[in-house]
């Protein structure tokens, strides 16, 4: 065909094939001048064939926002990719290539008509996206278990579907098992489905077909959830307020204290902790500061609403503007139009070189009119998006200072936290003093876990700020064994208070 370029080795789908491939397809007369005349526009083109190309990669479609029906059959492709732009495309031909796996079609959510027959694919996978997808053909694949058809139960509008060519058909099941598990197909194979062999199909797998349906379900319960989740923690995370909902945040702050944890797992441990005076206190302050919590939860949220509301209506704002402004320039240009033509069918009329000249003054003096009046409805647009630029920015940074302000309000008891917190380590270290010593006396050393699992990690500075600790429960156990084994021993042997045997 005259103008088209066949490249000699497969290669990248380049500017220079899509500009003669476009070309090719506009009509002659009219249309055709005007693409000679100003080029091609891409974004336009609704229908564009690339069959026998020899494309390896599809790339530069990024144009075609328009583009209905694309044609990539018989060429090289090794890999469905780059089209992500093509929003409104409803028919693709990608048969006789070299694909091995369906991907790339997340973004194709209008496609109702898809064709990927004589490749190499051996699984029907991410199409969960194509919700309108009525025709599907899969003949001359890799297909080799007849249970892939399950995948396109997910797809209600299927009415036509093309398996031929590959092993499965070969299966002595396919037909009844095909029509049985889709039951809305019409089309098997480009033959329509008998009545007869779907009432079988049915009969036959009835209680397979049921019990497929609510595992399908079930997974679609739990897909739904796990969507829920992740949407909601989202949210929490874009509105600052990531574990304030309920104790987590309170729970988070000892997740890291690994000894704690293991010495509280120790025999008789767990016990002696629960009877200490400090613990209720403690648990109360747990429950005070995730009140705390849930309240800043929420009025994060609100804020992270208002937030919303701001940015949504200064879209919308910046839209109408540009909408409003469009509309009075383009009733402007049309206004002139209009004009413009009465001049020239009055210059055509005029045959006295003075009128004529007056008359182009005149229409000159009309375009310059013109170019003021479109410059002056292009600063008074810029001007209004500036204003509202400057009011969301206001809104914005007046709402973070009533956020930061508000959470201030909210936490006051900060330094009585701290104090608590003091206070039960403390006494926490004297009460284990004691325990320890009690050990010492009446079984001659300390546990070995004990010594094990709790080390010291007191930092530079007071050893009575808990604040220097790097976990709240560890415990200098070189400190109590210095203490039992050094003072008392020289205190309790002198007097024979005790003895070595003791």
């Amino acid at each position: 065909m005259e103008g088209r370029i066949i490249p000699s080795e497969p290669g990248i789908l380049d500017e220079d094939m899509l500009q003669i491939a476009v070309k090719q397809q506009v009509r002659k007369g009219k249309a055709g001048h005007i693409a000679k005349e100003e080029g091609v526009q891409f974004e336009g083109v609704q229908s564009l064939k690339l069959n026998f190309r020899r494309i390896l990669t599809i790339e530069n479609l990024w144009h075609f926002t328009g583009l209905v029906k694309l044609q990539l059959d018989n060429n090289f492709i090794e890999r469905i990719e780059g089209l992500d732009q093509l929003e409104n495309l409803q028919w693709l031909d990608l048969s006789f290539n070299n694909i091995r796996r369906i991907e790339g079609l997340e973004k194709l959510t209008q496609l109702e008509d898809l064709t990927l027959s004589h490749n190499n694919i051996s699984r029907l996978e991410n199409m969960d996206n194509l919700v309108k997808l009525n025709f599907l053909s899969v003949g001359y694949n890799d297909f080799q278990q007849l249970e892939i058809v399950l995948y396109l139960r997910r797809f209600p509008n299927l009415y036509s579907l093309n398996l031929s060519g590959n092993v499965i058909c070969e299966d002595e099941r396919y037909n009844m098992f095909v029509g049985g598990y889709l039951p809305n197909l019409v089309y098997l194979d480009f033959r329509r489905i008998a009545q007869s062999l779907k009432e079988l199909a049915k009969e036959k797998y009835d209680f397979a077909i049921e019990k497929q349906r609510y595992n399908e379900e079930k997974l679609l319960e739990e897909e739904e959830s796990v969507r829920t989740k992740a949407e909601t923690l989202a949210l929490h995370k874009v509105a600052f307020v990531h574990l304030l909902d309920g104790p987590s945040f309170f729970e988070s702050m000892f997740t890291e204290d690994t000894v704690g944890l293991q010495f509280l797992a120790l025999p008789g441990v767990s016990d002696v902790f629960k009877s200490y005076p400090l613990t209720s206190l403690l648990l109360t302050y747990k429950t005070e500061f995730t009140e705390v919590c849930q309240q800043l939860f929420q009025f994060g949220l609100d804020q992270h609403r208002m937030r919303e509301f701001e940015v949504t209506s200064f879209t919308e704002s910046m839209n109408e503007t540009k909408v409003e402004n469009r509309e009075v320039a383009s009733l402007v240009v049309k206004n002139f139009n209009i004009y413009k033509r009465k001049v020239f069918e009055n210059l055509k009329k005029i045959t006295d070189d003075d009128a004529q000249e007056q008359e182009i003054l005149l229409y000159n003096e009309e375009v310059n009119n013109l170019q003021k009046s479109l410059l002056s409805l292009e600063i008074e647009m810029v001007d209004r998006l500036e204003d509202a630029s400057k009011d969301l920015k206001r809104n914005t940074a007046e709402m973070i200072s009533g956020f930061i302000e508000n959470t201030r309000t909210l936490y006051p008891f900060a330094d009585e936290y701290i104090l608590v917190t003091t206070c039960v380590i403390l006494d926490f270290y004297t009460m284990f003093t004691l325990i320890s010593f009690e050990y010492v006396v009446r079984y001659g050393s300390l546990p070995t876990s004990w010594k094990t699992v709790i080390n010291p990690t007191h930092e530079k500075g007071s050893k009575y700020d808990p604040l220097k600790y790097i976990l709240v429960t560890a415990l200098p156990i070189t400190v109590i064994e210095s203490i039992i084994g050094t003072n008392i021993r020289k205190d309790l042997f002198p007097n024979s208070i005790i003895s070595d045997k003791h």
